[in-house]
């Protein structure tokens, strides 16, 4: 069994992060209308190594799952084992870094102006406890 993210391609690395967000936000639910052929293939593959359990929902089940409109229609139900879960952990972790590099000048700044931001209130509560004139 693979267990290591670089050991899956681009396109079964994206249906697991899918997989993980319908898991994490919808309990497991998942919409095919969001999926492709390949999709169904992957998830094929990926439970018959043993990282997953994919399968269709009873027609009952799918009308009472039924989201706000029909392509929210909830058709398919996935779980991941525990190796899956360590998987995709780590491709969310690189791809939040991934993110997270390309917004780092932006991001730097905001946090630089929010740290000055809350220094400079601080020394107005400070000056405001400690004496007059309250500059707030």
């Amino acid at each position: 069994m693979r267990s290591k993210p670089e050991e899956f391609d681009r396109r079964e690395q994206s249906l697991l992060l899918y997989f993980e967000t319908r898991l994490v936000d919808y309990v497991g639910r998942v919409a095919s209308v969001q999926m492709n052929g390949d999709d169904m293939e992957i998830a094929k593959k990926l439970e018959e190594e043993g990282l997953l359990q994919f399968g269709r929902l009873t027609m009952a089940a799918i009308d009472s799952f039924r989201g706000h409109s029909l392509t929210q229609r909830y058709t398919h139900w996935v779980r991941f084992s525990p190796e899956a879960w360590t998987i995709v952990h780590q491709l969310r972790r690189e791809r939040s870094d991934k993110m997270l590099a390309k917004d780092k000048d932006i991001l730097e700044s905001e946090m630089t102006k929010n740290k000055n931001v809350y220094t400079e209130a601080r020394e107005a509560r400070k000056q405001c406890l400690t004496g007059f004139p309250c500059p707030v």
